[in-house]
């Protein structure tokens, strides 16, 4: 029978680097790990995490529900593409209060063969700021949307005459193949110009 062992390692001495060690146990017998880095390190270091916001002289005033002529802010991963999204967060703010009550949160959709259309793009930049590149993704303030999305992640709600800020982290628990897309979402029309929003995703080679 295979058996694996280890050394009860005290934390406070040094490991000379590229050197061999069991792994290391704890005085409870406990294995003892410990990242090195943030927990969405790798993914900026390789160039394979990205972000993109609407934000600029004014923000965007959402489309109503699922409607397929959008205005917001949608992330979109092109037909033919050789990667998967990993969505890792979604930021919402709203600075202009809603003429009427809203739920707030994302859609998502999917077409084989038909992209969606860039009506008003928005620049992608890599999370390794300033050498990164741009990736696969596309992003829009403004777009037409191949099919009609469906819900996925309800934030929260904005009561009528207030703003309010909403996010969601998914830490990679939406993949967006080739053809898909994420938005986000409010029941109502936002007030004028008050959505203020950011995305951020990873991307993940598969062919």
């Amino acid at each position: 029978m295979a058996k694996s062992e280890g050394r009860v390692y005290d934390p406070r001495l040094p490991l000379a680097e590229e050197s061999e060690h069991p792994i290391r146990i704890g005085p409870q017998g406990g294995s003892v790990t410990q990242p090195i880095h943030g927990q969405l390190f790798l993914g900026a270091y390789n160039e394979h995490a990205f972000h993109a916001s609407n934000v600029g002289a004014a923000g965007k005033t959402t489309t109503v529900a699922l409607a397929t002529t959008y205005t917001g802010l949608v992330l979109s991963n092109p037909v033919g593409s050789n990667v998967l999204l990993s969505v890792n967060q979604v930021h919402t703010a709203f600075n202009v209060v809603f003429a009427a009550a809203s739920f707030i949160g994302v859609f998502v959709g999917y077409h084989a063969s038909t992209d969606v259309i860039h009506t008003t793009p928005i620049t992608v930049h890599s999370d390794k700021v300033g050498t990164g590149g741009t990736g696969k993704a596309n992003c829009d303030s403004a777009a037409t949307l191949p099919v009609t999305p469906h819900m996925t992640t309800v934030f929260g709600a904005a009561l009528a005459s207030a703003g309010g800020s909403f996010e969601h982290t998914f830490e990679g628990g939406i993949l967006l193949p080739a053809g898909a897309f994420m938005g986000v979402y409010t029941s109502t029309a936002s007030g004028t110009n008050g959505l203020l929003a950011s995305m951020d995703w990873e991307e993940i080679r598969i062919k």
